[in-house]
């Protein structure tokens, strides 16, 4: 087992850095970070797999799965499907360890000099119990596009760490905090941080409340107007949801409100209600 500090120093003062749309984010604090990260999630990895059992069985093996269908497939805000509907389907196997592979694929629409409709997520990750309620996940995700153009540089490589808390507030809700970070995002725009803090509110013993509130940074202006489009007067933007879900029939059915303040007035970054169905096997 790792020391628990190790975790709080990660999310606490490694990523610890001011906001201001001004302040250039240093390659020194950049690099450090991301070692910090990328060292973290391989101890947790190693160190999961050398308390698990030499052999798995089967019993030491979980296989789940979903599909969806939806209006729009937003992705921190934007539309990466040009405001038309999308199919996604995720397969996951966990190991009683904590560790687990994943692999998580949708339809995108970025214009035919994109050169693909497909993308493919591919995660490995570790999650472990922290508390009565709380749980910490640290992963590894690609993101490829197969068949993209090459001049599009479209593949890239992400981190995260995540906090999850059951009966946060009161039973049956759940709450949320986690930082993403990419060494080098796609159309190879730089370094790129993403925060989000979710949480659901159980309306009645039908009807959850979904909330969550994200915020994109940056290395600079340019390279958010690069990967995101916009004016480039920004160097971040924020995202929100907000909707209700429900369970019909084996299926969970979502309404929810999505938006942003990114300057841009590309049809992709307008607020859209975004109607999901979902069957988890």
């Amino acid at each position: 087992m790792f020391p628990q500090n190790i975790y709080m120093y990660l999310v606490t003062s490694k990523f610890e850095y001011a906001f201001n749309e001004d302040q250039p984010l240093t390659s020194q604090n950049l690099n450090t970070i991301a070692k910090s990260v990328a060292a973290t999630l391989l101890m947790m990895t190693l160190s999961a797999t050398v308390m698990a059992h030499d052999e798995p069985t089967a019993s030491d093996l979980a296989v789940t799965g979903d599909l969806t269908l939806a209006t729009d497939y937003r992705f921190r805000g934007l539309s990466n499907s040009s405001n038309n509907m999308t199919v996604q389907g995720a397969l996951s196997v966990e190991h009683a360890s904590g560790v687990y592979a994943s692999v998580w694929a949708s339809n995108v629409d970025f214009g035919d000099e994109f050169g693909t409709s497909i993308e493919a997520d591919f995660t490995l990750g570790y999650a472990f119990v922290t508390s009565e309620n709380g749980s910490l996940d640290v992963n590894y995700t690609r993101f490829e596009y197969p068949g993209a153009n090459d001049d599009t540089n479209a593949d890239y490589d992400e981190f995260a760490v995540i906090y999850n808390h059951e009966n946060a507030v009161v039973a049956d809700d759940s709450a949320s905090a986690g930082v993403y970070y990419s060494p080098e995002y796609s159309g190879k725009t730089g370094q790129e941080y993403y925060f989000e803090a979710a949480y659901q509110y159980p309306i009645n013993h039908q009807f959850n409340l979904v909330s969550s509130v994200g915020y994109t940074l940056m290395e600079n202006k340019e390279k958010l107007a690069a990967a995101f489009g916009g004016e480039g007067k920004q160097k971040g933007y924020w995202d929100y949801k907000l909707g209700v879900n429900t369970e019909i029939a084996g299926l969970t059915a979502e309404l929810a409100w999505i938006d942003n303040n990114l300057d841009s007035d590309d049809a992709t970054a307008k607020g859209t209600a975004l109607l999901s169905v979902s069957k988890s096997f």
